[in-house]
């Protein structure tokens, strides 16, 4: 798969954004459904099912689990899986009070310190939140899972992209005028 340039999202997606909009109601988001338009915002399901379709190009479905956040890293969808993070990838915990959460990868500072977006159920409907290896600390309740990597290659639009080097231009020979000078000579 060729590379893209990953696009941030550190602004609320729009209302009417259809990665974030119920498929009965005209979206592609199979989450939950939370308000009387279609939104399934305010939940952290349904805001990375959908942000996880809309990192990667042309794609309007996913295999992620739609059910508790906190059974996302457990679950067979076929999309790999690890501890260290990536662009796009969902970042999954566990909760002893809660159904877990699950948030987006935005940005990884060469520490490896991560910027994730999230959405909380009954909650904020868009925030962002910066996280700290080794365990991304998300509160007493919360234990890091892992990761579950988006199949896109992203590229940093941080990281300056090298120009691609130019040919080098070949001149030919210019036999037909060499040809009339030796004609000449003659």
């Amino acid at each position: 798969m060729a590379e893209v340039v990953f696009s941030r999202r550190l602004t609320a997606p729009s209302t009417t954004n259809k990665f974030y909009i119920k498929t009965t109601k005209g979206g592609y988001n199979k989450c939950i459904q939370i308000k009387e338009d279609g939104s399934v915002l305010p939940n952290c399901v349904g805001y990375a099912w959908g942000r996880f379709m809309e990192c990667q190009p042309n794609t309007y479905t996913c295999r992620l689990s739609r059910g508790n956040a906190e059974n996302w890293y457990g679950y067979n969808d076929g999309y790999a899986r690890g501890q260290t993070p990536k662009l796009g990838a969902v970042i999954c915990w566990h909760s002893t009070r809660s159904g877990g959460h699950v948030a987006i990868v935005e940005k990884i500072y060469a520490n490896g310190t991560i910027l994730t977006s999230n959405s909380a159920y009954n909650g904020k409907r868009f925030y962002t939140k910066t996280l700290y290896p080794p365990n991304y600390y998300m509160g007493s309740a919360y234990s890091f899972q892992g990761f579950i990597y988006n199949p896109t290659e992203f590229i940093d639009p941080d990281t300056p992209i090298p120009p691609t080097p130019k040919k080098a231009i070949k001149h030919k020979f210019p036999w037909v005028l060499y040809a009339r000078k030796f004609r000449e000579r003659k």
